[in-house]
């Protein structure tokens, strides 16, 4: 989390903030000679992380503070995730989004197989993912031509002996 301090006199307490996943302040702080402060607040078993500067130094507002500042919320982000506590939560999210997944996938499946024709227990065979339209015509053309290979040759020859 990146936090601006609006002026030398201005507090941060990490305490203020309520969250299970941030882990890691990076608070920025004006000074008066035009350039910004940097230090870092994390919680404990957050491991130390680069690029290091000493809590006194000054940065100008130019691309060294910029690429300064995203190489420090990289690498805080990673060094985050390393936490223990932070890595048993992000494992239950993971594997509770896992199980929703499958379920959702369940449930489409069953779903598509009951919208699935099936006659003479031979049933039309749908790709990952597609949903055929229902339509007479196409039920018709299916269930006469069970191979599209079959089918396309048919076409062909069909074309060839009308031209």
């Amino acid at each position: 989390c990146l936090v601006f301090l609006d002026g030398p006199t201005v507090r941060f307490r990490p305490s203020c903030i309520k969250s299970h996943f941030l882990h890691v302040f990076i608070v920025v702080r004006p000074v008066s000679t035009g350039g910004y402060n940097v230090s870092l607040v994390a919680k404990n078993g957050v491991k130390h992380f680069g690029p290091q500067c000493s809590p006194d130094f000054v940065f100008q507002r130019d691309n060294t503070f910029r690429d300064f500042i995203l190489c420090k919320i990289v690498n805080g982000q990673h060094s985050a995730y390393n936490a223990s506590k932070f890595k048993i939560m992000i494992e239950r999210t993971r594997h509770q989004m896992l199980g929703d997944l499958v379920q959702k996938f369940k449930m489409d499946t069953e779903s598509k197989k009951r919208d699935c024709h099936m006659e003479n227990g031979r049933g039309t065979w749908l790709p990952f993912g597609a949903v055929r339209p229902q339509s007479p015509l196409l039920d018709a053309v299916f269930e006469r031509y069970e191979n599209a290979n079959k089918l396309g040759k048919d076409l062909e020859n069909e074309y060839i002996s009308n031209s």
